[in-house]
């Protein structure tokens, strides 16, 4: 099993699980596809002490890291990325369809068990993933998608 399939089997497991990828890969395809399946950070193995604390720290207090060599790699000057498939997780369709229906974080988090700080880093990948920017553009992806 290789790191992408890890991940996303721990993400459909454990969705407040976060996963920071330490790699030696540094290939675009390879790091995107670990992002869309819920990676929270990616760093390469090359990276200093100080860089690696700093993207555990980045990472367990809910933000997502990626290290500038990745970085670099996924925004090379002039190239472009294939679009990533935009499915999203099971945890996301329901946080979704909840704030489609009009539920705050804090109702969200009582309703899913989890809390408030998840839900909103699952409103802000959601957003991320689907390039939405609005609730009411969430909810009307909701709407067309039939998560309501």
């Amino acid at each position: 099993m290789n790191g992408i399939e890890t991940t996303k089997i721990f993400q459909e497991r454990y969705p407040d699980l976060k996963v920071l990828i330490l790699s030696m890969h540094d290939n675009r395809e390879y790091i995107s596809q670990l992002m869309f399946h819920g990676a929270k950070g990616y760093i390469l193995k090359d990276v200093s002490v100080e860089e690696m604390v700093s993207a555990i720290r980045t990472v367990a207090d809910g933000a997502t890291y990626i290290c500038r060599a990745a970085t670099e790699t996924l925004f090379r000057h002039g190239e472009t990325m294939e679009p990533v498939e935009s499915k999203l997780t099971r945890r996301e369709e329901a946080i979704l369809s909840r704030v489609a229906k009009g539920l705050s974080s804090k109702a969200i988090s009582n309703e899913l068990n989890i809390s408030v700080r998840t839900v909103e880093t699952h409103r802000q990948n959601i957003k991320s993933k689907l390039d939405l920017n609005t609730t009411a553009e969430l909810t009307k992806y909701a709407y067309d998608q039939q998560l309501l």
